[in-house]
C-alpha cells in the first residue's frame, strides 16, 4: 500500500498515530523507519500533539521507604544500616479514572527530576563522594520509547573548599525552546565564603540541539536562588520559575519573589509575591512550593507554619499581572500537593501514604484515584505532567524494551509479510479509533 503513496502523504497519515503505534511502524519497512526516525518528523509530530485534543498524562514517582532492618549496626553486616528505598514509576492519563497507562523501568537507583517537558525527564542521578570537582551524572529520558542521553559535564565543578549552600550539584532547571525546538537545561551554582559576603553566582545552559554548555553567568541576577528538594521548577509559558532573595547591598530587608528565565530569549525577569508571601527569610521559602496551573499560569502550595496539617494554595489568574493573585484552596490532612489536572482538581497526597487523591477546588470533595504498590511504612509520591513525544528516538542510548509490542527496532531488514501486515492492520485499526477513515 504504502509504495503507492507519495512520501509525504504517508508522513501525514503517520503523524496521526500515537508514539507506541509510531514505534510499531518503524518495523514495517525500511522507508518508514528513516521517515518516523528522521528530526523533521519527530518534531513535526511532536508540533501537531501538542495542538491535539489528547489526554494528558501525569508520570509518578513513588519512592517507598523500606523499615530498617531490625539487627545491630556492624560494618560486615550484609543488610544495610540505614532504610533502603523502593523506585516506581508509571504513566497515567489524566481522566476521570486516573487509568494506568503502562508501568516504567527505570534502573538508576539515585537520582532527583530537574523537570518533565515535551517528552523528555531531566534527571540528576547519582550521589557525591565528597571529593573536589564531582558532578553527578546528568540524564535525558524518553519513558515512552525506553531511550535516555548522558549529557556532556558542565563547566562549572563543585568545589568542596568553599561553602555551597543546597543542592552539591547546583539548581536546575528543565524547558523547550519552541521558536528553535530546542530542549534546554539551566544550572545554577551559588557558593557563599563567610555570611558577611554575597554569594557567588554560577550559571551555564544546555542546549540539546548544539549538546553543548553555555555560560551566563554574566546576565544572571545576583540573587540567593531557593532550592527545595521535593519540587522542581515550574515551567509554563516557555520560562522556568524560582523563587528568589534580591542581594541589595546594605539592605538587609529585601523581600522575596519569583524570578522567571525565559529559556528562548535567554532573559530574566521579576514577579512578585502575594504580600502575605513576600518574606525575608530563605528558611521560610522552604515551605513554598510552585506548581503549573492549567498549562497557563502558576500557583504556589504553602505549608502553614503554625499548622502543617493544611496547605494553602495561591493562584495568580491572570499570568504576568501581579494583581491577580487570589487565595485558590486550603488543603487539609496532612497533604502533599503533587500538581494540579487538566480541569483544574488538586493532585494530592495525604499522610506520606500510598493513595493519591484529586480534590475538587470548588466543592472540596476528593476522590482516591490511585493506590500505588510497595511497603506500607513511608511514600514519597511526586507527579510530573508528561506528554508522549518521539524525542530522542534519532539519538540516546536504549534503555530498557518498554514492552513486547512497543520495543525500538535494531534491525528493520528481513521483517517478515506476516508481521508487516499485522503491523499495518494496527496502524489503520488506531487510525480508525481516532475518527479517520481510509
Amino acid at each position: 500500500m504504502s509504495d503507492n503513496l507519495p512520501e509525504a502523504v504517508i508522513a501525514e497519515i503517520l503523524y496521526k498515530l500515537p508514539t507506541k503505534c509510531l514505534l510499531k511502524c518503524t518495523s514495517v519497512c525500511k522507508s518508514w523507519y528513516f521517515v518516523i526516525k528522521s528530526c523533521n518528523f519527530i518534531s513535526t509530530h511532536l508540533i501537531k500533539t501538542l495542538s491535539s485534543n489528547k489526554t494528558p498524562q501525569f508520570l509518578i514517582h513513588n519512592r517507598c521507604f523500606l523499615p530498617e532492618p531490625e539487627v545491630e549496626y556492624s560494618p560486615e553486616a550484609e543488610v544495610p544500616y540505614f532504610s533502603e528505598c523502593e523506585f516506581q514509576y508509571s504513566l497515567h492519563f489524566d481522566n476521570k479514572e486516573f487509568k494506568q497507562y503502562m508501568p516504567l523501568h527505570f534502573p538508576f537507583k539515585q537520582f532527583r527530576v530537574a523537570g518533565s517537558c515535551n517528552g523528555l525527564v531531566c534527571l540528576v542521578c547519582g550521589t557525591h563522594s565528597g571529593s573536589v570537582n564531582e558532578l553527578s551524572q546528568l540524564i535525558l529520558w524518553n519513558p515512552s520509547i525506553g531511550k535516555f542521553l548522558n549529557l556532556p559535564k558542565p563547566n562549572f565543578m563543585h568545589d568542596y573548599s568553599k561553602n555551597y549552600y543546597g543542592f552539591d550539584d547546583g539548581l536546575f532547571g528543565f524547558g523547550f525552546d519552541s521558536r528553535t525546538h530546542d530542549y534546554r537545561v539551566l544550572r545554577i551554582m551559588t557558593s557563599q565564603t563567610t555570611s558577611n559576603i554575597a554569594p557567588e553566582i554560577k550559571a551555564e545552559l544546555y542546549s540539546l540541539n548544539a549538546d553543548c554548555w553555555e555560560d551566563i553567568t554574566q546576565i544572571t541576577p545576583k540573587y540567593y536562588w531557593i532550592e527545595d528538594e521535593l519540587s522542581v521548577p515550574a515551567f509554563v509559558n516557555g520560562a522556568l520559575h524560582f523563587f528568589v532573595i534580591p542581594q541589595i547591598e546594605g539592605n538587609n530587608s529585601a523581600k522575596s519573589l519569583i524570578v522567571a528565565f525565559d529559556v528562548k530569549d535567554k532573559v530574566f525577569r521579576e514577579i512578585v509575591l502575594p504580600e502575605c508571601l513576600s518574606i525575608q527569610h530563605a528558611s521560610y521559602l522552604s515551605y513554598l512550593s510552585l506548581k503549573v496551573y492549567k498549562k497557563s499560569s502558576i500557583a504556589i502550595v504553602c505549608t502553614d507554619l503554625n499548622n502543617q496539617q493544611y496547605q494553602s494554595i495561591w493562584l495568580m489568574k491572570e499570568y504576568g499581572v501581579i494583581g491577580s493573585w487570589v487565595k485558590l484552596a486550603m488543603v487539609g490532612g496532612i497533604p502533599r500537593v503533587l500538581g494540579f489536572r487538566d480541569d483544574g482538581e488538586i493532585l494530592v497526597q495525604f499522610s506520606h501514604g500510598p493513595i493519591v487523591s484529586s480534590q475538587n477546588v470548588e466543592t472540596e470533595l476528593i476522590k482516591n484515584l490511585v493506590t500505588l504498590s510497595g511497603c506500607p511504612a513511608y511514600h514519597a509520591v511526586y507527579a510530573h505532567s508528561y506528554l508522549e513525544s518521539l524525542a530522542l528516538l534519532d539519538r540516546g542510548n536504549v534503555l530498557c524494551k518498554v514492552n513486547e509490542d512497543t520495543r525500538f527496532p535494531t534491525d528493520t531488514t528481513g521483517q517478515s509479510e506476516v508481521k508487516q501486515a499485522k503491523t499495518c492492520n494496527c496502524v489503520l485499526q488506531d487510525l480508525e479509533s481516532m475518527g479517520h477513515s481510509f
